[in-house]
């Protein structure tokens, strides 16, 4: 699986026919990487009913994200969901006891679960897996929000047979990967590098 990634200075920059073409680089350089033998420019983006892009060829997925300055796109031979969010400061406490299962709110106040990571880089985390989640099934984030996604007892992101990737992002940002694909190991790849 690789994920892409640009910055962005401009909301526009991500927009109609800008955002295909960044799609199609990110599927181009993906099949080019696996040589596989798919003519990207002849794709067309299409939308599901629930407003998800893809296109149709049976072993090419992809998902994207965009958050504050930052766009991201996972592309994968199996079905793929990423979401990405800036780290801002909120009410997470508020937002937790809302959206967030008991189990998942103990993990956010935990001292001795990740406790090298802090209570709002945890709710990111869980939010953005969550988010993975609805986007890999074109789905609302609120088709999900009250399922669980971390067990306090095995220490770990699970939910259904996924496999779940959640990582911080240049600082300030949380990243998270929904796949079924096994074992899947990930390259970030800067989009401007493809570009030059």
């Amino acid at each position: 699986m690789n994920i892409y990634y640009t910055i962005i200075n401009d909301r526009e920059d991500i927009k109609g026919k800008n955002r295909e073409a960044l799609i199609k680089y990110c599927l181009n350089d993906f099949v080019c990487s696996k040589k596989m033998n798919i003519d990207v420019e002849d794709l067309e983006i299409l939308r599901s009913e629930g407003g998800k892009p893809y296109v149709d060829i049976s072993n090419l997925f992809f998902n994207i994200s965009h958050s504050k300055d930052l766009w991201v796109c996972a592309v994968d031979n199996l079905e793929v969901g990423v979401d990405i969010q800036y780290r801002k400061e909120i009410n997470y406490k508020r937002f937790s006891r809302r959206f967030f299962t008991n189990e998942e709110i103990e993990y956010i106040n935990s001292d001795k679960l990740d406790s090298y990571l802090t209570e709002i880089i945890k709710f990111y985390r869980i939010w953005t897996v969550k988010e993975a989640i609805t986007k890999y099934y074109g789905l609302s984030i609120f088709d999900i929000m009250k399922r669980s996604v971390y067990d306090v007892e095995s220490k770990k992101f699970i939910c259904d047979n996924f496999n779940l990737y959640s990582f911080s992002f240049m600082n300030n940002y949380e990243c998270s990967v929904a796949t079924l694909q096994e074992d899947s190991k990930y390259n970030i790849i800067e989009i401007d590098s493809i570009l030059e």
